[in-house]
C-alpha cells in the first residue's frame, strides 16, 4: 500500500491531534519551568540554613532529587506521546473502516491491482463487501489487468466472516492479509516518523 492512499486520511487525523500534542508540549515546558523555580528557591534556603559541612551533602541530595524528578517528568511525557500516537493509529483504522462506498471501492481497486502478481489469484472479502461489490467489481479488475497486458483471471473465494474490511489474496498456498487493520500495521514503521514529526515538532523544531 502506497503512502498516497493513506495520506489524506492521515492529514485529517493529524490535524485533529495537533491541539492535543501542543497541550502535551506546553505541559512539559510548564512542568520543567516549575521544577526549575522550585529548586532554585530551595537552593537559596539551603545556602542560608545549613552549615558548610552539610551544605555539600544537601546540594548532592538536591541534585539527585532534581535528576529523578526530571526523569519522572520525561517518562510521563513519553507515555503521553506514545498514547497520542497510538490514538492516531486507532483513528486511522476507524477512518478507513468508515470510508464512503465509492472511496472505499477505489481504495480496494488500487490495492488489489498493486498486490496481484499472476492475475489468477483468489480474492476473499467480508460478507457485507461481497454483497455490495458483486461480480461487476471482479469483472472490472480482470478487465483492467488485461488492459495492462496481464492475465485477468481473478476469482472470488468464500466470504470471510472474521474479516471486517479490506481483503485476503490467495495464490496457491500463499495467503496475503490485506485487511484494513493489517494494512495500517504493515505501514506503522513507515508512518511513525511522519506522525512524530507532524505532532511533536513545532516551528522551532522543538520536540
Amino acid at each position: 500500500m502506497k503512502m498516497q492512499e493513506l495520506q489524506p486520511l492521515l492529514d485529517s487525523i493529524l490535524e485533529d491531534a495537533r491541539k492535543e500534542a501542543e497541550q502535551i508540549r506546553k505541559k512539559g515546558r510548564a512542568e520543567a519551568e516549575k521544577l526549575r523555580s522550585e529548586y532554585k528557591e530551595k537552593a537559596e534556603h539551603l545556602r542560608e540554613e545549613i552549615m558548610s559541612r552539610r551544605q555539600r551533602q544537601a546540594a548532592e541530595e538536591k541534585n539527585r532529587r532534581k535528576i529523578q524528578a526530571q526523569m519522572d517528568a520525561g517518562r510521563e511525557l513519553l507515555a503521553a506521546k506514545n498514547q497520542l500516537v497510538e490514538e492516531v493509529f486507532q483513528a486511522l483504522k476507524k477512518r478507513l473502516a468508515g470510508m464512503k462506498d465509492e472511496d472505499y471501492r477505489q481504495l480496494l481497486r488500487k490495492l488489489i491491482l498493486q498486490a496481484v502478481e499472476t492475475g489468477e489469484e483468489k480474492l476473499f472479502f467480508s460478507v457485507p463487501d461481497c454483497r455490495w461489490l458483486g461480480e461487476a467489481f471482479l469483472a472490472e479488475l480482470n478487465q483492467e489487468l488485461e488492459r495492462q497486458g496481464r492475465k485477468g483471471a481473478l476469482t472470488y473465494g468464500e466470504a470471510a466472516a472474521d474479516l471486517s474490511g479490506g481483503f485476503i489474496l490467495q495464490q496457491g498456498k500463499i495467503i496475503q492479509n490485506f485487511s484494513l487493520e493489517n494494512l495500517v500495521e504493515m505501514k506503522r514503521d513507515d508512518l511513525l516518523p511522519e506522525i512524530g514529526r507532524r505532532l511533536f515538532t513545532d516551528a522551532n523544531n522543538e520536540s
